[in-house]
């Protein structure tokens, strides 16, 4: 299981507002603004986890978080399992 924090901002720019993406593989968790700074990865990174965290209960649409994780988990598990 892969997640992924992806800048999907037009323009990349090295300082300032840009918005990015969370996916666990290729499912989108949620977007957030993050507002780029030279040193600022660990703060992206609380912004992520706050974007996540944010998205909160299962809404219309949306994917319940721990459900997919488990989902992911079980399926990985099948994975390495041989046979």
């Amino acid at each position: 299981m892969s997640i992924i924090i992806t800048n999907i901002t037009n323009d990349h720019i090295p300082v300032g507002e840009n918005q990015y993406v969370v996916r666990i593989n290729n499912c989108v968790i949620c977007e957030f603004l993050h507002n780029r700074t030279y040193n600022g990865l660990a703060q992206c990174l609380r912004d992520a986890a706050d974007a996540v965290e944010a998205q909160g209960a299962r809404q219309d649409g949306q994917v319940d978080i721990e459900e997919l994780i488990e989902a992911m988990d079980a399926l990985e598990s099948k994975s390495t399992t041989p046979g």
